[in-house]
């Protein structure tokens, strides 16, 4: 699973990264991940912000923000976790930081269907 969070507010690196996971979604469905934006903030900026993206994949809303706050403290934010839950990475990008590639992800999302969970190997040389 990888989880986004976003502020409702269109701002170019949110646009640039939520661009680049649309053209990479094929590569996150074949990974077997699911894709989940969480936008906080204005209602209507977050709808108009969603539609103007057409991202492929779905979009809640936090209008308060207190499911972000759980999170993160400054969106934007983007997790990765397997299907039990398991945290396997982490970017707060907050203001002024830095996205992750798409590629970071997919290496993580890889890394994570490489290993057994069944069996509880894990691959510590990723």
């Amino acid at each position: 699973m990888v989880l986004v969070f976003l502020p409702a507010e269109s701002c170019s690196e949110c646009s640039n990264f939520v661009s680049g996971a649309a053209a990479s979604y094929d590569s996150y469905e074949e990974e077997n991940a699911v894709v989940l934006a969480v936008l906080t903030g204005d209602p209507e900026e977050a709808v108009a912000s969603w539609d103007e993206l057409k991202a492929p994949f779905p979009m809640l809303y936090d209008p308060q923000g207190r499911v972000t706050a759980r999170y993160t403290d400054w969106p934007p934010a983007v997790f990765v976790a397997d299907r039990f839950g398991e945290l396997y990475a982490e970017w707060t990008v907050g203001h002024g930081g830095f996205f992750p590639t798409q590629e970071e992800i997919l290496d993580t999302l890889e890394l994570i269907n490489l290993e057994c969970p069944e069996c509880g190997a894990r691959l510590e040389w990723a």
